[in-house]
């Protein structure tokens, strides 16, 4: 079976107290991308919005951008992705219009497939989750980046790709569901099986687990020295007794317009950190942080981006 991911839901650089100069304008988009949330697709007076999600209540609860079958074939075509639609059966569980997304002519499937569930369905059209599609995109290799807020876009596969939202905090927002994909592209050896396997029957490997909302928290600003409108990811590594139970605490955070940028952790990082072997998860590095710009860098060189941040609060 295609490799599932189901989305319900990464050398230092010496800062100056002076903010840096905001990266080059980008290129012109070749493709515009609506995307839209379950609430307003499913807003009162919408008619025919039928709830398709997997989650309780998702079209209040689900704040996610989610996007069109039809955006998503014409982002296919642009980028020569192949698309399919069909009701999956997947341990026992029904999951209607599933969304596949592959490349042509690749025989591993598991490598180089997306299954990703329907949201929302409204009027004949289908909406997906737009950090599930995006991030799927942003996988396949090659330099990838996004631009600064608000004007969000993703440059990819050589194609310039506008996000047309409606707000800066759904660009937030859909940055903070890419948490687990950029976390994963700093961290690749993390994220791959601890374990071999003796045979396919019995191999069996599990990822680690990505936090990226936190319900209770003390708010932490950093100094970034950054533009106004770059976005930051703070990711702390939390306790592991084993290969099997990894994981991290993230948080996503815009820039302001001194240079500050402002998260909701669960505890205070100790130490913010630039080397690959401390942000692994395992008991030494609890209080270990690592912070990292997410737009304006290379998504496949991410380690460009860490920031050790000149104050906090």
């Amino acid at each position: 079976m295609p490799k599932i991911l189901l989305t319900s839901v990464l050398a230092a650089l010496g800062l100056s107290g002076l903010l840096l100069a905001s990266a080059a304008a980008p290129r012109p988009a070749a493709l515009t991308l609506p995307l839209q949330t379950a609430a307003q697709l499913c807003a009162p007076g919408a008619t025919k919005c039928q709830a398709l999600c997997p989650e309780t209540d998702c079209v209040q609860n689900v704040t996610a951008p989610l996007i069109s079958l039809t955006t998503v074939k014409a982002l296919a075509a642009a980028t020569g992705l192949e698309v399919s639609v069909s009701d999956e059966v997947i341990d026992g569980k029904t999951y209607l219009n599933m969304l596949r997304l592959g490349l042509p002519d690749e025989p591993d499937e598991e490598v180089s497939s997306l299954q990703t569930p329907a949201m929302v369905g409204r009027g004949g059209e289908l909406y997906y989750r737009a950090s599930s599609v995006l991030g799927f995109l942003i996988q396949q290799g090659g330099e990838a980046r996004f631009s600064s807020l608000p004007g969000l876009s993703l440059e990819v596969r050589g194609r310039v790709i506008g996000l047309q939202l409606g707000s800066a905090a759904q660009g937030e927002e859909l940055l903070r569901e890419l948490s687990f994909t950029f976390l994963e592209a700093l961290l690749p050896e993390a994220f791959r099986p601890a374990a071999q396997c003796p045979s396919p029957e019995s191999c069996s490997s599990s990822s680690p687990i990505v936090s990226a909302r936190m319900s209770s928290g003390e708010s932490y600003r950093v100094q970034t020295g950054l533009a106004e409108g770059e976005v930051v990811m703070l990711a702390l590594p939390l306790s592991a007794q084993g290969p099997d139970d990894a994981s991290y605490a993230v948080a996503v955070s815009p820039v302001d317009d001194q240079g500050w940028a402002e998260f909701s952790v669960s505890e205070a990082p100790k130490r913010f950190v630039s080397r690959r072997e401390a942000v692994l998860s395992r008991p030494e590095n609890r209080g270990n942080a690592l912070l990292v710009r997410v737009t304006n860098t290379p998504l496949n060189d991410l380690w460009g981006g860490i920031i050790q941040p000149a104050q906090v609060k």
